[in-house]
């Protein structure tokens, strides 16, 4: 009967962890410019994609921020 159906509400389902499924396809870095290209959309420190903000870009690495904490991506 339907009384057996496990119900879980969307609230308490897992969260998917945004950062994870970013890949980074260039990299810039000049003496006044930091920008990169995540999943094909050109990032500047500061902005934000897909709930992430872009903390800080490096030479090899972007820092991104979620709802569940920080976490560096590499270029690959």
């Amino acid at each position: 009967s339907q009384k057996d159906i496990l119900r879980v509400p969307i609230s308490g389902a897992a969260l998917h962890n945004e950062i994870e499924a970013k890949k980074i396809s260039l990299i810039l870095i000049s003496d006044d410019l930091k920008m990169a290209i995540i999943d094909g959309t050109v990032v500047n420190e500061g902005d934000v994609i897909s709930n992430c903000r872009i903390v800080k870009i490096e030479k090899d690495k972007i820092l991104l921020k979620d709802q569940t904490g920080e976490e560096w991506i590499i270029i690959e």
